[in-house]
């Protein structure tokens, strides 16, 4: 373990390190940021422009993804450009602020991209650009192509070691208590079996299951 070694640089363990400022400086629980939904959603990261054009009835253009809000039908929203970020374990949905306050986006092909992370739509968006290149095609991509690629057969074994990485990412996160949803392999066995916006997501009550508000969408594609 890491924090147990001796480290050659402090001549003692990390461990013993931290726990030696603690005694010097104190808790200072006054400093303590906490590690709760707000904080996650202003950690999520951006594009590299940082911003994205409203396209009519289109929405937001995402890594490739047209994603869509109700906020965006005033013609005055159309067309101008908006600070966005995304979550990169779930490429379903993306966020956009929109008149002062931050917005949930949906992506047009939701139940294909739901759960999938950015690592996935980039080692998708590699294998279908060579799949292509193989065949001498220069086509674009899109999210109708990608979201029928990761629906095929062909694309399961390219990401799957992917989506296995993700799931242990996400359960350091969950240990950390910083992402929704998602359990410790330790709470995982011990209860197997057992039945963003500037302001932070609203707190479920007790005992509440979580449910997939999106879940009911009408699919207008067919997938084979």
């Amino acid at each position: 373990m890491y924090d147990t070694s001796i480290h050659l640089a402090l001549d003692l363990t990390p461990r013993e390190a931290f726990q030696r400022g603690m005694t010097r400086g104190g808790v200072r629980s006054h400093c303590t940021i906490a590690y709760d939904e707000t904080f996650r959603f202003f950690s999520l990261p951006t594009t590299a422009k940082g911003t994205a054009k409203v396209e009519p009835g289109r929405g937001v253009k995402v890594n490739h993804l047209y994603d869509w809000s109700e906020e965006f039908r005033p013609a005055t929203i159309e067309h101008t450009q908006l600070p966005i970020r995304y979550d990169p374990f779930n490429i379903g949905i993306a966020h956009a602020f929109v008149g002062g306050h931050w917005v949930q986006c949906i992506s047009e092909y939701y139940l294909q991209f739901k759960g999938r992370s950015e690592r996935e739509l980039l080692l998708a968006t590699a294998e279908l650009r060579k799949q292509m290149r193989n065949h001498d095609k220069e086509v674009s991509i899109t999210g109708k192509r990608l979201a029928e690629f990761l629906a095929s057969a062909e694309a399961h074994e390219a990401l799957l070691i992917q989506r296995l990485q993700d799931a242990e990412a996400q359960d350091v996160l969950a240990q950390m208590g910083g992402y929704p949803g998602a359990v410790p392999k330790e709470q995982k066995k011990r209860f197997d079996g057992a039945d963003p916006a500037k302001s932070p997501a609203p707190q479920q009550e007790q005992g509440e299951k979580e449910t997939d508000v999106y879940a009911g969408l009408e699919i207008y594609e067919e997938y084979q």
